[in-house]
C-alpha cells in the first residue's frame, strides 16, 4: 500500500513539475469536477475513463482563460497538459490516456494524482510557486 502511494505521489510531483514549468495549474480544478461528473454517469471503471478522456479531448482547444480567468498561458498550459502530458487520444477503442505513469490509474488514483497535484503547482502566473 505504501509502494502504490509513493508511485501515486510521484505521478502527482511529475504533473506539477510538467505544469509549473509552463504556468499556471488552476485548471486542475475543472479536471478533477469532470472526474467527480464521470463517477456520477458511470459505474464502470472503464466507461468512467473513457466519458472523462473524451470530454477532455473534445475540449482541449477550448478557451479556458474565459472561464478560469488566467489568460492565454492558461490556455497554453491545460492544452499542453491533455495533449503534451497526459496524451490523451482517440482510435478505434475509444479515447486514453497515452502518459505511461497515468493509462493504468483509475479515477480515484486519477483524482488522487491531481488533488495532489494541485497542491504542488503554482497558484498565480509569474514563476512564483505556492503550496496550499
Amino acid at each position: 500500500m505504501l509502494e502504490n502511494k509513493k508511485y501515486l505521489l510521484s505521478c502527482a510531483e511529475s504533473a506539477a513539475k510538467f505544469i509549473n514549468e509552463r504556468g499556471s495549474g488552476i485548471f486542475l480544478d475543472l479536471l478533477l469536477d469532470l472526474l467527480e461528473i464521470s463517477e456520477r454517469v458511470y459505474d464502470d471503471e472503464d466507461m468512467k475513463k473513457q466519458y472523462f478522456c473524451e470530454i477532455i479531448y473534445d475540449n482541449k482547444s477550448f478557451n479556458v482563460e474565459k472561464v478560469l480567468s488566467g489568460g492565454k498561458s492558461l490556455s497554453y498550459t491545460f492544452k499542453g497538459f491533455i495533449e503534451e502530458f497526459l496524451q490523451i487520444s482517440k482510435d478505434q477503442e475509444g479515447y486514453a490516456i497515452k502518459n505511461k505513469e497515468f493509462e493504468d490509474l483509475t479515477v480515484d488514483q486519477l483524482k488522487y494524482v491531481l488533488g495532489w497535484a494541485r497542491r504542488l503547482t503554482v497558484k498565480g502566473s509569474g514563476g512564483k510557486s505556492k503550496t496550499n
